[in-house]
This record gives structure tokens, sequence and C-alpha cells, in this order.
């Protein structure tokens, strides 16, 4: 079950994204370079965990496969 803090946390990474945009937009020059470690570490982490659903359900259907084969 899933708690209102796990809730929150789920919106960290997009809000860092949105975040780093709007700070983007309102810099210029060289200063805009500041906002890119933002960016970075949202699309990161929005892309792992991407990457682990997707690998925990092949390995979750390769378990159901196995299982099938067996019986």
């Amino acid at each position: 079950m899933k708690t209102y803090k796990d809730t929150w946390l789920s919106f960290g990474a997009p809000l860092l994204i949105l975040l780093s945009i709007s700070g983007f937009l309102q810099r210029k020059g060289n200063e805009r370079a500041q906002v890119f470690p933002a960016f970075a570490i949202g699309s990161s982490l929005i892309l792992s965990s991407a990457v682990g659903h997707c690998l925990k359900r092949k390995k979750l259907l390769f378990e159901l496969k196995k299982k099938n084969d067996d019986n």
C-alpha cells in the first residue's frame, strides 16, 4: 500500500525538470549552464525508474512462463 510520502516523492523528478526549465528560461548567457545538473538528475531518475519497471516486468513474465512450462 502506498503512503502519502511515496506519492509526494513521485513528483520530485518531474518538478526538478520543470524547475530547471524555468531557470533556464529566466537566465541569460553563461548562467544558463547552472541548470543542466538539475535537468540531468531529474531526467536520469525518470529513465532509471522506467528501466527498472521494464526489467521487473520482464523478470516476472519469465518466471510465469517458467512456472507454466513446469506444469
